[in-house]
């Protein structure tokens, strides 16, 4: 894996992914960003079985806020969605002149109701707002959401002249409690290292563990599987918790490398190969990611109990 390099010779790695230079004041002032929110996916759905049909027909983005989670209501009086709280925190930063969304290729859930669970927006101001369809994972959801940057130059425009941003935050739409501060932190790192996530400390101690049915063979302990005990695999390694982190979202990138990352990541998919995020490609065709501290609010709705349902 070789390092990654800046194609304007401004910012460059060691192999200890130190920067060696950095960009000026200047520069980090006319640094464009876009972002992109993900909220395509069945997995977004917060079924827990196949009977909570009440839970599963909406998606868990375009649930309004409670006010006991922190809910809000915009300019307008409407009340914040999931999908709203987050797309509003990018919103909060003039630098990021675009935000492309993720939705599912549906009618039920895509385009027309990712708009109905945005916040109202009375002045017409703020970056301008692009739907993309998903596709059959993650990592492809977000390379549409990049090439449609790079086909519109959707992120800044002069007269008719547009061009795609210099750098792309990427972020869970199933993430509402995202701070501003937050996300300008990502953005200042990302000025100086070209890749950076948010991540948390562990609090329990990790294992990494065999599943149950490669561990176990045909059954639990023994080999033969007893009715009423619960499935178990066996522990494979331990890890030490302090070398052991939580990544969070906005990862944010330089968008033109990353862009080729994901083109990478596409062909090595073929394969059958997937990968879980966007700075596991980074880190395989680029270079090191940075890391700073991330935010023990910033928490990702999986189950209908994160917003008190």
């Amino acid at each position: 894996m070789g390092a990654c390099q800046k194609s304007r010779g401004v910012l460059k790695y060691s192999k200890a992914g130190t920067p060696l230079t950095s960009f000026s004041q200047g520069e980090n002032a006319r640094a464009v960003f876009s972002a992109v929110i993900t909220a395509a996916g069945s997995s977004s759905r917060m079924r827990r079985s196949p009977t909570d049909a009440d839970l599963g027909m909406f998606k868990k983005e375009y649930r309004v806020l409670p006010s006991s989670q922190g809910g809000r209501k915009d300019e307008s009086g409407k009340p914040f969605t999931v999908l709203g709280a987050a797309a509003a925190a990018f919103a909060s930063d003039a630098r990021i002149t675009s935000i492309v969304i993720t939705v599912p290729t549906g009618p039920e859930n895509g385009e027309y109701a990712a708009r109905r669970a945005l916040p109202a927006n009375p002045a017409g101001g703020g970056p301008r707002v692009f739907f993309v369809p998903g596709g059959g994972t993650r990592r492809e959801s977000v390379h549409h959401a990049l090439s449609l940057l790079a086909a519109s130059g959707g992120a800044a425009s002069t007269g008719t002249s547009r061009r795609p941003p210099g750098y792309v935050l990427i972020h869970d739409g199933s993430r509402p409690w995202i701070s501003v501060s937050l996300v300008r932190a990502v953005m200042e790192a990302a000025l100086i290292y070209g890749a950076v996530i948010p991540a948390l400390p562990l609090t329990e101690t990790p294992k990494e563990a065999e599943p149950f049915a490669e561990s176990c063979g045909e059954g639990f302990g023994n080999g033969v599987y007893r009715p009423g005990f619960p499935a178990a695999g066996f522990i494979k390694r331990h890890l030490r918790r302090s070398s052991v982190l939580t990544a969070q979202t906005p990862q944010c990138f330089s968008f033109p490398e990353i862009l080729a990352a994901h083109e990478k990541a596409a062909e090595k998919e073929r394969g059958g190969f997937e990968y879980t995020d966007d700075a596991e490609i980074w880190d395989e065709f680029c270079g090191p990611v940075a890391v700073i501290a991330g935010d023990p609010a910033n928490r990702k709705i999986t189950f209908p109990e994160d917003l008190g349902l």
